[in-house]
């Protein structure tokens, strides 16, 4: 279908009433494309033109406009002039659970887990008001509900992110007690032996493109392997704190100062080091081979540590030799489908 062309200048309320429906439908349009990246982009940028043709003519009254604009904003990650967008169609319609909504989700991308409850709330609230003062068809209002217990939802994460967050944070201030106190005793202590550190990258032997990497917020079992394209970060970067010459040793999280432990079922997490005692279930034993490949094995159980697949449609490489889905961590006696070779590539600095 051919666009139309966008006008220099609208000449009639009626005729700006009728532009402002044009653009709205050109950005209802680009949301219908989702599996076409082209013709997604170009119904964006056609509604942004009779958006700005709009505002050019002094339709500026509209929060549907507004809203139409903070969605592409939004979904080309350009957070700064969407969150623009929704405030000035809030200011315009304060009632809107759509673009309350809108900011509850762009927040929560951003990381901003308090303000993305306070949208959530403001959102669902509107909604059921709507929904509470309308007259609708059973169908409209079966879709109401589901939209509300989708944002009830949406605000639960939100709420456990931010938990997360806050205990990461207290868990960060512990470590870094902890550490400092470890630093003072090593000074005080004098040992006829010293362990070797070493800052690593633990990579998958086979697939040299996955990288064990730890999620930003920490969870018992949250170990995961993905594909990394970019350069290592701290997520990535671990410290091999060597105990003997038969390669046992504490694996810590740089970015964090957690270690590597195993819990009471078998399960993999991170927990504070241990600096009192050594702990076997903190301490790993790391074979090497000639060839550079090394098996990470836990003194607690004799058990490796193994990537593995979510399921078994799923595989490391697609048919086009590119990695495809991420394996989480786990401890087994041997692994059928996944990865138990891994390679320790050194960093200079942490």
């Amino acid at each position: 279908m051919e666009a139309l062309k966008v006008p220099v200048e609208i000449d009639s309320s009626s005729h700006r009433t009728i532009t402002a429906q044009l653009a709205y439908l050109y950005g209802d349009w680009a949301n219908s494309y989702v599996e076409n990246p082209d013709k997604k982009k170009y119904y964006q940028d056609l509604c942004l033109e009779w958006i700005e043709c709009c505002f050019r003519n002094g339709e500026k009254r509209r929060h549907f406009l507004y809203n139409s604009m903070g969605d592409i904003m939004c979904d080309r990650e350009n957070y700064k002039d969407a969150l623009k967008a929704y405030n000035q169609a809030i200011r315009i319609q304060p009632k809107d659970f759509w673009v309350y909504r809108s900011l509850a989700n762009v927040n929560f991308k951003l990381q901003n887990f308090a303000k993305s409850i306070k949208y959530y709330d403001q959102a669902i609230r509107a909604l059921e008001e709507e929904s509470s003062t309308s007259q609708k068809s059973d169908s409209v209002k079966l879709k109401t509900l589901a939209n509300i217990e989708k944002m009830k939802e949406n605000r639960e994460r939100a709420r456990e992110f931010l938990s997360a967050a806050k205990t990461e944070k207290q868990v960060l201030l512990v470590c870094k007690e902890e550490a400092q106190t470890a630093k003072i005793v090593e000074e005080e202590e004098t040992t006829t032996t010293s362990s070797q550190k070493e800052a690593v990258s633990i990579h998958s032997f086979e697939f040299p493109d996955l990288v064990v990497d730890v999620p930003r917020f920490i969870r018992a079992g949250g170990a995961t392997i993905q594909l990394k394209l970019k350069e290592i970060s701290k997520n990535n970067q671990f410290e091999i704190i060597r105990l003997n010459d038969e390669g046992a040793c504490h694996i810590i999280h740089a970015a964090t100062g957690l270690a590597l432990t195993v819990d009471k079922s078998d399960g993999i997490k991170f927990s504070p080091l241990e600096s009192k005692q050594i702990l076997a279930n903190q301490t790993w034993r790391v074979e090497t081979q000639k060839d550079g490949a090394s098996t990470i094995i836990s003194n607690v159980n004799k058990k490796k540590l193994c990537a593995i697949y979510d399921n078994d449609k799923l595989r490391f490489l697609t048919k086009k030799m590119k990695l495809n889905e991420a394996g989480k961590l786990t401890l087994q006696d041997s692994v059928k489908d996944g990865i138990d070779l891994w390679r320790l590539s050194s960093i200079n600095k942490l």
